[in-house]
């Protein structure tokens, strides 16, 4: 009996996305530029959807490498904007349709609701929160989910399906945050949960009536600009990178969406734990 698929157990190879088409939102750095690099290297045309321009120099450096890779400004919080993206994506595309859609775009700035109210004077109208991780993280998931499931349904340019990668693939990123009581930004993970709540409502029917296998990553603890200032807080107060606490590479993450969007036993499925334990170091 073959050993049951796992996103931490790697494919023999990497996927074949020849001439296929892949749209990563927020891929301008941490894990969506190395999904981005993966998914370029096998062979897709990727656009990179982000409202922050990737640096210059890494920019014209996956340009160069023999790559299709191009970007669009965009704001995920935006339908307007979300859906010129997604035109763009079919624009660039060899054979005007859309193969993969991995949804990296993400924020965390704020703080726990109960310190945000703490901090107010007790006499005064309270100020509302903040609302930029639902607008971003969540709505943003919506719509880039809605145009997808859209998208995903055109017909190749020639009318023949290439049957290089089973199906089509949408691709959730949200965080162990939206699974535990994760306390350091209420509306943060109010988003997360939300997105799995997403996720969850329509993978079952996506599967079965569009061939659309979505699957969901919940990274904690990775390497990543996100989390960089959180490695500088523990430095400052002496626990090492290392010692004590063990941060998972970029790699961990990228090597279980490829898995998603290679294997087509991977749909409906949720890889927290297995991203959890090697964060871990377990």
């Amino acid at each position: 009996m073959p050993a049951a698929a796992t996103p931490c157990a790697p494919l023999s190879q990497a996927p074949d996305l020849y001439n296929k088409s892949v749209l990563i939102t927020g891929g301008a750095s941490g894990l969506g530029l190395a999904t981005v690099r993966a998914a370029a290297s096998a062979g897709a045309y990727v656009t990179i959807a982000t409202n922050v321009p990737t640096e210059a120099d890494t920019l014209r450096s996956l340009q160069g490498s023999d790559s299709h890779i191009q970007e669009i400004l965009c704001d995920v919080s935006e339908w307007e904007s979300v859906l010129k993206a997604f035109k763009a994506t079919l624009t660039f595309s060899p054979t005007g349709t859309l193969d993969v859609v991995a949804m990296f775009a993400g924020v965390d700035r704020g703080m726990n609701l109960v310190d945000q109210i703490a901090a107010m004077d007790i006499d005064a109208d309270p100020s509302p929160p903040r609302t930029t991780e639902l607008d971003v993280n969540l709505k943003g998931a919506l719509y880039t989910t809605a145009l997808a499931l859209h998208y995903f349904r055109l017909p190749p340019k020639d009318g023949k399906a290439s049957p290089q990668v089973d199906g089509k693939s949408l691709i959730f990123v949200s965080s162990l945050a939206g699974y535990i009581d994760d306390t350091h930004n209420s509306v943060y993970t109010s988003s997360k949960f939300g997105m799995r709540g997403l996720w969850r409502s329509i993978r079952a029917r996506a599967a079965a009536e569009m061939g659309v296998r979505c699957n969901l990553i919940a990274p904690w603890a990775v390497k990543t600009p996100m989390t960089a200032p959180i490695l500088e807080a523990l430095d400052r107060i002496g626990i090492k990178e290392g010692a004590g606490i063990t941060f998972a590479s970029e790699d961990t993450v990228v090597q279980a969406v490829m898995r998603c969007i290679g294997d087509a036993r991977m749909s409906g499925k949720s890889h927290q734990r297995e991203l959890r334990w090697s964060c871990m170091g377990s």
